[in-house]
């Protein structure tokens, strides 16, 4: 047993000696969310978060390609319309990275719980607990993703989640609908000059008594038309399936085309969700009294941002949506404008008003100004 432990001893000291070698980086930072939103009551509704998140990266060697991080997150949430008070806590990441370069080309390997997006950034963009590996060369990309939600903290990372599954806000750690998602992409970044050619399979299964299972198939192309004007185009081809029924058909596309001039940045864009249609991850498709999903839209939009100074940007953008569900007849239309300041490089103020306008009354109308901060320490 005396053996044992002086072996332990050995080893325990061993990796603190490898890992003071080499400069451990730690930080924190503390955000604000204020949404302020009245309604026809003449009454405002106030949404306020605050975010106290703390990380701490140890790296293994000297040209930082091998490294542990991890992020904890304590967030508190007050909504006056409902009159409810939440605290919730959360490991938002614990990720070992491993970059090898094999000659010209670079091998990649992540491991615990980290964030992975899909091609499009729609349909999947969470952490969730698994592994990925990636090879890239001058001549293609491979990648490998699996992971699995069920650990993850429902109340914080926010998933569409199955029909049966409950919900509880008043949790401080609620566990997460239990998915295994597993992801396999190809690129080819030099099929055609300066443009890169993407293919992705994804799939979510439910790993729980009532099944819930959903694919995607993703084609993209981007690239650069000239030193100006960048685009990206995607299509996607999804099947689901709730309960064993029967699989549902549908699609999804999206496209940006993008064009920055010195201090000026402007996107014209458009995307398109079929009415059967249905990501993993929750996202807002339009910032509405119900903060619809992607499903039955078709939406066209611009955004146009100008830096009057290195450290001040203002922004403003315009999007008009239509219902699937009604022959995609006019559904709304919305715009937001603000400003966001990076006051000093630890230090970030934005401020901005949106309003959706409701034409069909499919949704409901809102408008809100957003008051967001930023300390980094």
């Amino acid at each position: 047993m005396k053996y044992f432990n002086k072996k332990f001893l050995i080893v325990i000291f061993t990796i603190f000696s490898v890992i003071n070698v080499f400069a451990i980086d730690y930080g924190a930072n503390l955000k604000n969310d204020t949404k302020i939103s009245p309604n026809e009551d003449d009454f405002f509704n106030l949404l306020q978060r605050n975010d106290l998140s703390a990380w701490i990266k140890v790296p293994f060697n000297e040209n930082n390609s091998a490294y542990l991080v991890a992020e904890g997150l304590y967030r508190f949430e007050y909504n006056n319309s409902g009159s409810y008070r939440v605290n919730y806590i959360d490991l938002s990441m614990l990720q070992f990275v491993l970059n090898k370069e094999i000659g010209d080309n670079l091998f990649s390997l992540n491991l615990g719980r980290f964030a992975f997006t899909d091609l499009t950034s729609c349909i999947f963009g969470q952490s969730a607990d698994g592994v990925s590996f990636s090879f890239d060369s001058s001549v293609y990309n491979f990648s490998l993703y699996a992971a699995y939600t069920g650990l993850l903290n429902s109340n914080v990372i926010k998933m569409i989640n199955s029909e049966d599954f409950e919900i509880e806000p008043e949790k401080v750690y609620a566990l997460s609908d239990k998915f295994a998602t597993v992801a396999l992409g190809f690129s080819l970044p030099e099929l055609i000059p300066n443009n890169t050619l993407s293919l992705q399979g994804l799939g979510a299964i439910r790993l729980d008594e009532i099944a819930n299972n959903k694919f995607y198939l993703t084609v993209g192309l981007d690239g650069v038309v000239n030193q100006n004007i960048f685009y990206s185009v995607y299509g996607t081809a999804s099947l689901k399936s709730y309960d064993k029924e029967d699989y549902l058909i549908s699609s999804f596309a999206k496209a940006d085309l993008n064009f920055i001039y010195d201090k000026l940045f402007l996107n014209v864009n458009a995307l398109f969700a079929g009415q059967d249609f249905e990501g993993v991850t929750s996202f807002v498709a339009l910032n509405s009294g119900y903060e619809p999903e992607y499903n039955s839209l078709l939406k066209a939009g611009v955004l146009a941002s100008y830096r009057i100074l290195d450290n001040v940007k203002f922004f403003a953008s315009a999007d008009i949506a239509f219902n699937g569900k009604e022959n995609y007849s006019l559904k709304g239309f919305q715009y937001d404008i603000g400003c966001d300041w990076q006051v000093v490089s630890d230090v970030y103020i934005g401020l901005d008003w949106n309003q959706y306008i409701d034409i069909d009354e499919s949704d409901a109308n809102y408008k809100a100004v957003n008051l967001k901060a930023m300390i980094s320490f």
